[in-house]
Formats: structure tokens, sequence, C-alpha cells
């Protein structure tokens, strides 16, 4: 059923277009048994396909897909479909954290910056199913919002599935050529907006406590969410900006229609919005479409610490859910269970402190549960997964202030914690690092 190798040139790329065409149900009978499928995430998971696939549960067995953050219905994910397929991912999201602890989804604990290489030597996928935009008057079609995993998977998959979307904007760095697809289905599917929620006054707080520490030409790194929204939200006073990011979504346009990000300062990749995907609104939809500015790469470029240090007073900043006073840092289990991923906080974290005059901020809020719990802890519980350790931590950022742990002793970095912790919890905090000799 392969079709790639086809050499096109603009006279002849229609005819190899529409010889590749098929509907959504012969892309679903193309699956087989035992078939390990790479799918996109957040806005280009291809609905129409995989609602093919899934209509064929009865005919399949052991099928695996692969993915990160699905949004809208995963229908693979269902609990009568589990004979016929399993997902692995590397982020659990509102699907697949429900499908985990039955055993339809399995987690891999994997730095975004070496996925590529997971996915070739051990995932070993043989389809892609992948949302590409219209092609242009030169036959070249582009992976639109998501090239992050994607790029890899064109190169190591047998067989490619491409979803035509006229909805999904073409996107500079992600161009391909018709020829490296083995198969397109026209489908015309919105593509789900992301509206980001109502900042809450924490979320202010914290974003408060960063601002200052931002300056004129720095290059950031933001992810998506109340406190990225809060710290961006403070950044109208900065001139110069430049961004090398995972992912970025409306709040960097705001910034850029002001002319506040402009990248003319960066040492790699200049004038450039570097990202491996977009996620927000139709907002930034529209605004990387054919964006000279904007350029997505792979999460082997954007997620490589070397890479990212390349940008001299490079800034990172990425969220936790729980601290303890030893510096280390829980972004990816709550209450001991897997709740999301790794991703690219540990790349960005490294390639933030390698960075000339770089600076690397965690943030969390102080409290859980409405205020009854401290997110600060004296200790992790014997058996915490820690996703960034206490050596590679620098700024760490509650509403109640930010303080620098890198260089600190142990002592004095647990009473900096302390110092941040909610009023309420500080003397028990206090009083508990007295019993385990953290303090004196």
């Amino acid at each position: 059923m392969k079709k790639k190798g086809l050499i096109l040139n603009r006279k002849n790329w229609r005819d190899v277009y529409k010889d590749k065409i098929i509907t959504t149900e012969e892309a679903a009978k193309i699956i087989n048994n035992g078939d390990k499928i790479v799918v996109q995430q957040t806005h280009l998971i291809s609905q129409g396909i995989l609602d093919a696939v899934a209509a064929r549960a009865h005919e399949l067995k052991d099928v695996e897909f692969f993915g990160s953050t699905t949004v809208g219905r995963a229908d693979y994910l269902k609990p009568e479909y589990k004979d016929s397929f399993k997902y692995r991912c590397i982020f659990l999201d509102v699907n697949s954290r429900i499908a985990y602890p039955e055993g339809r989804a399995s987690l891999v604990p994997c730095h975004y910056s070496q996925l590529n290489k997971y996915l070739e030597q051990v995932f070993k996928p043989n389809v892609l199913i992948v949302t590409l935009s219209q092609p242009d008057e030169n036959g070249m079609t582009s992976m639109s919002l998501n090239v992050d995993y994607t790029e890899k998977c064109i190169e190591l998959c047998d067989v490619i599935i491409g979803q035509i979307n006229p909805y999904a904007p073409k996107t500079v760095g992600s161009e391909i050529s018709l020829d490296k697809i083995t198969w397109l289905v026209e489908h015309a599917e919105p593509l789900p907006e992301l509206p980001p929620g109502k900042m809450t006054e924490v979320e202010e707080a914290i974003g408060s406590y960063i601002a200052p520490y931002i300056h004129d030409r720095d290059c950031i790194q933001v992810g998506i969410g109340g406190v990225p929204d809060a710290v961006l939200a403070s950044l109208y006073d900065k001139k110069d900006l430049g961004v090398h990011s995972e992912v970025f979504g409306d709040g960097i346009v705001d910034l850029y229609e002001r002319g506040i990000i402009n990248g003319k300062y960066k040492q790699l990749d200049v004038g450039k919005i570097v990202a491996n995907c977009v996620y927000g609104t139709r907002k930034v939809i529209d605004f990387v479409d054919n964006n000279p500015d904007v350029m997505l790469k792979s999460v082997e470029y954007t997620n490589n610490p070397y890479i990212i240090s390349q940008n001299d007073n490079m800034v990172s900043i990425n969220a936790a859910l729980q601290l303890d006073l030893f510096g280390q840092i829980v972004a990816d289990t709550l209450n001991g269970k897997p709740y999301s991923g790794i991703g690219g906080q540990v790349d960005f974290v490294r390639g933030a402190t390698m960075s000339k005059n770089g600076r690397s901020f965690i943030t969390l809020p102080s409290t859980a549960k409405k205020g009854q719990a401290s997110r600060i802890i004296p200790a992790l519980p014997a058996g915490t997964p820690v996703t960034t350790s206490r050596y590679d931590v620098q700024y760490v950022v509650t509403e109640f202030g930010a303080v620098n742990l890198w260089g600190l002793s142990t002592r004095d970095r647990a009473e900096a914690i302390i110092s941040i912790a909610h009023p309420d919890f500080k003397e028990e905090l206090r009083a508990q690092a007295k019993q385990i000799g953290l303090v004196l």
C-alpha cells in the first residue's frame, strides 16, 4: 500500500495528489493487527480518520497508539476496545488519566528532548496519522501546528496517512513535500480552540514576582496556563524580547503585535519565534499561518539543552505541583499517582541555567485543597518520583515571593523555601525541618 517516493514538480504535483486521495474508511482499512500508530496532539488530532479506525475495533487486535495530549474524543481509549487498542503516551491528560489505572494506557517517563530517540529505538512505529495544511502552488504542505515528534515519524514510518484539512494553517519550518506522504484524506474539520482560563489572584501574584527578573533583550520560554499568562501580561514594559519555547499560545501574540517580542537580540534564529507546537485559540492559529517570523521545529531542536543555551539571557518558566525543603520538584505526580508528564521542564531548566546570564523559574501555588494543605512539604514521601532534582533547581516562586536556591546550603535553602510558604504553614514547616535536621 506504500506510495512514497514519487518526485514532484510544479507541473505534476496535482496529478500525484489526486492519485493519493482515499476516503477515511479506506484509510482505516490500511490499519492491521499489531500496527504501532503515532498520532498528533492537541489541535491536530485527525478525528475523521481516527473515528473510522475506531469503527473497526471489532476487526482489530493489539493495535497500539502513541501520542501526547489529546483534545476532544479519544475513542481508542474506550473500555470496550481494550482488546483492540492500547495507548502509550508521555503525558497523561483528561482522557488517558482515566484509562491509565485500568491498563488501557501506559505512561513513558521521557524528556521531551529525547522523545524522537525513544520513538526510533523503542516504540518503532510503522504508521503515522497526521493532519496537514492544504498544498500551496508548488505542492508543498506543512505539519501545521505540531512539528514536535511528527517530523521524525515521517522519517520512521512505512505508511503515512495525511488528513488534508483546510482549517489547518501552513507554518514555516514544517513544510513537507507530498511525495513523502503515502495516502491523503480530504477531511475538513474545524480545529478545536483551547481558550485560556480566568487568571486567579494567586497566579497574578506569582507572575508579578517573576516579571522583575525578566529584562529587555531576554529570550523567554513559557508554557500554557494561568501562571505563564500572568507572566506575559506583566511584560508590557519590556523591550526586544525573544522566544525559544516548546509551545506558545495567545499571550505571545499580544506581545509580538506590540513590538515587545521581535527576537532582534537572539544569538540563534534571530528574529524568529521558535517552538515545536502551538496551543490556543483561533487568534494564535491565524497568527502562525504563513508567518515568516514563526519557525516550528522538531523536539530534538527546540528542547535540546545545548541549543537552548545558545541564546544568551535565556529565561525558562515552568510549573510544579509540589516542592520539598530540599528543593526537589514534583510536576507530574499527584498524591503518588501519575498525573501528567515531565514534558520539557528539565530540558529548559538545564538549557536556561547553561545560558549566559540565564535564569530558570519553577512556580507553584503555596497551597492546595482550597488552602487546607501546603504544597511545600518537609520531604517528599518515599517513592515519590522527582521531576526536577535539587541539583538543577534555581528560582522557585509562589504567590509569597521568589527565592534563588542555587548555591545555597541545605539549611539555607530550607529557610529560603519556608519564607515563600503560606503563612499558615510556616511554623509547622520549620518545626518539621528541625525534626529531620534540615534547620537548627
